[in-house]
C-alpha cells in the first residue's frame, strides 16, 4: 500500500462520515467515485487539499472540513481568511 507524507491526510480534515458499508448506501457510492459524489465534495482526486474543497450535506448545507477544530466551518478557508 502506498503512503503519504501530506500530514494534512491524516486529520479530521480528510474525514467524513457516510452511511452504509464500502459496498452500499453513500459510503459505497463514494468508494465506487460516483461522479455526484465527487460533485458533493465526499471523495477527491488524489493530491487534493481536503480543506479547500467544500462538503454538501444532507439538506443542501455547504461545509468546509477543519484539521484543527472538531466541527465543520461554514466559510470557505480563503473567504475567512480574507
Amino acid at each position: 500500500m502506498g503512503g503519504t507524507s501530506n500530514p494534512v491526510l491524516k486529520t479530521a480534515a480528510n474525514g467524513s462520515l457516510l452511511c452504509g458499508t464500502a459496498q452500499t448506501g453513500d459510503h459505497g457510492r463514494a468508494e465506487r467515485r460516483d461522479p455526484e459524489m465527487r460533485e458533493r465534495g465526499f471523495w477527491l482526486p488524489q493530491g487534493t487539499d481536503p480543506r479547500l474543497v467544500s462538503m454538501t450535506l444532507f439538506g443542501g448545507v455547504e461545509v468546509w472540513r477543519s484539521e484543527t477544530e472538531a466541527r465543520y466551518l461554514y466559510e470557505s478557508p480563503e473567504a475567512v481568511a480574507a
